[in-house]
C-alpha cells in the first residue's frame, strides 16, 4: 500500500540525528524524505536560529570548559534573552549521543540553503516566546520583518515549496501585516471553536493538529473550507495508514523508515 499523504521528517530527521541541525536535514533527505519540518526563533539581537525549546539546557549544551563559577553558562536562560554570540558557547549535538558532540547551532539562512540544495519541501514552524513577556507589538512587527527578509533572501523566496506554521496567532497576524503573502498554516493541538476565523483572516492554506484529535469528521470540516489537514507527530505505521485513509493530507514523523511506506 502506497500512501496518498505527504510525509515530513520531524525537526529534520526525527531522532536519527540532533533535531533542528544541518546534519538532521541531510539525514532526513538521505533517509528518502522529500519534505522536512523544523523550528526557528529569534535571538535577543535579531538572528534567526533553528531551535525548538524556549530555553537552553536540553538540546543546547555548553561547549567543554564553558562554565561560570562551576555552573553551566547561561543555565536555563531563554533564547530570546541571549545574543547569537552568546549562543556560540553552546553546541547542539551531544545531548543526543556522544558522536554528535560539537554539532553547531544553525542559522535559518543556512538551513534554507541546505534544504534547497537537497531539493526538500519545507514546513517552517515560527516559534515566538510570547510567554517571556518580551514581545510587544513593536517586537512582533520587527520579528515578522526578520522572517520575511530571511525568506526573501533564500532559495525559497518564491514560496511554493515552503509553508510557515505556528501556534502563536499574534505572530502569524504580524507576518501578514508585515507583508508576508506566502503559504501559511495555523497550528493547534486540538481544533478550537474559532479555528475557521483564524484560518480565514490569516488566509491559511492548511490546519495543523495533533494526530490524537483528528477524526474523519474533523478532516471533512477542514476540507470543506478548501484547506489541507496536516498532523503531528505520528510514529506508528498503522496510525499513519489510518490517517491516510480518512483523508489527512500530510503528517510529521520521527520514524525515518516511514519514507518507504
Amino acid at each position: 500500500m502506497s500512501l496518498r499523504m505527504q510525509l515530513y521528517a520531524h525537526r529534520g530527521a526525527g531522532k536519527q540525528a540532533p533535531e533542528n541541525t544541518l546534519l538532521a536535514l541531510r539525514q532526513g533527505a538521505a533517509a528518502g524524505f522529500k519534505a522536512v519540518e523544523f523550528d526557528a526563533m529569534p535571538t535577543l539581537d535579531g538572528h534567526l536560529i533553528l531551535h525548538h525549546d524556549w530555553q537552553v539546557g536540553r538540546t543546547l549544551q555548553p561547549r567543554p570548559g564553558r562554565v561560570v563559577e562551576g555552573q553551566p553558562l547561561f543555565e536555563r536562560k531563554r533564547i530570546i534573552e541571549l545574543t547569537y554570540s552568546e549562543l556560540q558557547h553552546f553546541e547542539a549535538g551531544s545531548w543526543l549521543a556522544p558522536q554528535f558532540a560539537g554539532e553547531p547551532l544553525p542559522l535559518l539562512a543556512e538551513a534554507l540553503t541546505a534544504c534547497a540544495e537537497l531539493g526538500l519541501e519545507v514546513n517552517l514552524e515560527v516559534k515566538l516566546d510570547v510567554e517571556s513577556g518580551l514581545y510587544d507589538a513593536a517586537r512582533l512587527a520587527s520579528t515578522a520583518a526578520l522572517f520575511i527578509a530571511a525568506l526573501q533572501a533564500s532559495p525559497y523566496a518564491e514560496g511554493q515549496h515552503l509553508v510557515l506554521s505556528g501556534f502563536c496567532m499574534e505572530g502569524l497576524y504580524a507576518l501578514r501585516r508585515a507583508g508576508y503573502s506566502g503559504r501559511l498554516a495555523v497550528l493547534f493541538e486540538d481544533l478550537p471553536d474559532n479555528w475557521a476565523t483564524f484560518a480565514r483572516e490569516l488566509q491559511a492554506e492548511a490546519v495543523h493538529l495533533h494526530y490524537s484529535h483528528v477524526t474523519a469528521e474533523v478532516v471533512r470540516r477542514i476540507h470543506t473550507t478548501g484547506r489541507r489537514v496536516r498532523v503531528y507527530t505520528v510514529n506508528n505505521a498503522q496510525r499513519v495508514k489510518t490517517l491516510d485513509a480518512i483523508g489527512v493530507d500530510a503528517c510529521f514523523t520521527d520514524e525515518m523508515s516511514f519514507s518507504a511506506l
